[in-house]
């Protein structure tokens, strides 16, 4: 009976906070989330576990203390959430790929000019500098706008402290294909759930050495393409 009622408060709370910013207990290691469903979310999204090399030397390059930060761009996963809660780490996440729809939909002609995207990145990736240990990007930067893939990796750079990593993936498809929209959970190390929710037009083509000069401010970067041809990015400061 108590194990009822507690399900059923831990419901509503999770109704109530739901795409909102909100903070744990004090009690609790803080986790900073924000959450909102993706345009265009299929009904019944479909899900599938996969092995990445790239969040397997992720969560290698992480310091071992308790106490790290993490940034996740990917949004509120929570089983993300409880992962990095066992293991100590001070989280904040925020849905930056929701937030690029809905600042595009706001702007004159629907892109971003060097005005706008300044302006995202102020509002969205605003942190101090060196604050993270690590960062998850997964695949999101490849569905920005150039302007904003440009300013948002510099930002990421600054926010990262030397020596902090981040996790990036790129698409292979040729730019104008329909690609999946994923979220992703880590499930183990090197280990992860992608769960495909809709699917949207690839903007631009991205090479190896495209990448690699996007992450010039980078001291590392390293290439591991996985199954489903994805490039999995690991970008070190």
């Amino acid at each position: 009976m108590v194990k009822k009622i507690a399900g059923s408060v831990f419901k509503y709370l999770k109704q109530k906070v739901y795409g909102k910013t909100f903070e744990a207990a004090p009690c609790a290691p803080r986790i900073k989330v924000c959450r909102n469903a993706l345009s265009d979310e299929e009904t019944v999204p479909q899900t599938h576990s996969l092995t990445s090399k790239g969040l397997l030397h992720f969560l290698k390059q992480l310091p071992g203390t308790e106490g790290r930060r993490i940034f996740d761009l990917g949004g509120l996963v929570d089983s993300n959430a409880r992962y990095w809660s066992e293991r100590g780490a001070r989280v904040h996440a925020v849905d930056l790929l929701h937030s690029f729809d809905n600042e595009r939909a706001r702007i004159p002609h629907g892109r971003f000019d060097d005005l706008t995207a300044q302006r995202f990145v102020d509002e969205y990736l605003s942190f101090q500098a060196g604050m993270f240990d690590g960062i998850l990007v997964w695949d999101v930067l490849h569905f920005l706008d150039v302007e904003l893939l440009h300013r948002s990796i510099s930002r990421l750079a600054e926010i990262v402290r030397p020596g902090g990593v981040v996790l990036c993936f790129f698409h292979n498809q040729p730019k104008g294909e329909r690609i999946p929209v994923c979220r992703y959970a880590i499930e183990s190390t090197g280990a992860m759930e992608r769960t495909i929710h809709c699917h949207r037009v690839i903007p631009t083509t991205l090479t190896n050495r495209n990448i690699e000069m996007l992450f010039r401010d980078f001291s590392l970067a390293k290439f591991f393409l996985s199954r489903d041809s994805l490039r999995e990015v690991i970008a070190v400061r």
